[in-house]
């Protein structure tokens, strides 16, 4: 790490005996909190480390085998004053393949994703309304 503060929110087994961590942190990146993805192989040492987000607050919660290969990462962004849900699609090696920010109206968070038969995903967070609170949300992500 660096000078900022981090948090670790999910792990994730991967079958070569690693762990890829997913989490948020300050010290490095484009500003703000950036989605951090950090490899760790089997002895703990650091394999790689990857940031993602923009000069706003980015904060990861959870990556899963990506249906495309990779790696899918859901989180949240705070772009333009209203939280949103954050996809992050990356190859085998935490390398960008996509980013995608689901807008939808109020503040929104994403928290869990799982993969689906037909190559999409199921994501589960907070969804805002428009009076300013929050609901449980389900979203089905086509492939």
């Amino acid at each position: 790490g660096g000078d900022g503060d981090y948090v670790a929110q999910g792990i994730l087994s991967v079958g070569d005996g690693g762990y890829l961590v997913t989490g948020y942190g300050s010290s490095y990146g484009a500003g703000g909190n950036d989605v951090y993805l950090i490899y760790l192989a089997d002895d703990g040492v650091v394999e790689w480390r990857r940031e993602f987000g923009g000069r706003s607050d980015d904060r990861g919660m959870m990556t899963v085998p990506g249906t495309h290969g990779g790696f899918m990462t859901i989180g949240s962004t705070d772009a333009g004053d209203d939280w949103n849900i954050f996809l992050i699609a990356t190859d085998e090696m935490g390398d960008p393949v996509a980013e995608h920010t689901l807008r939808l109206p109020g503040p929104d968070r994403g928290v869990m994703i799982v993969p689906t038969a037909d190559g999409g995903y199921l994501l589960t967070g907070a969804l805002g309304t428009s009076d300013g609170s929050s609901q449980f949300g389900l979203l089905k992500v086509r492939p």
